[in-house]
């Protein structure tokens, strides 16, 4: 459960990197892979390509539940 919350406190880390660190982060990650100094970002889990909220489209899943009718 905690490695699923990764991607949350690090999206909620650079927000907090963005907007209230004027002196700039007090924390900065280092990719293994190449030695780097890295910022996450989503991506597809499809095709890999990165995503934003505009290219992406909200539906139904399977555990969606009808809204209540109104009955009059």
């Amino acid at each position: 459960m905690g490695r699923d919350l990764f991607p949350v406190l690090t999206t909620m880390r650079q927000w907090g990197d963005k907007y209230a660190a004027p002196s700039g982060p007090p924390l900065q990650v280092i990719h293994h892979e190449c030695g780097q100094v890295s910022e996450a970002q989503l991506a597809c889990s499809v095709c890999g390509e990165p995503i934003g909220p505009r290219d992406v489209e909200p539906i139904p899943g399977p555990g969606a539940v009808e809204p209540l009718l109104s009955t009059g």
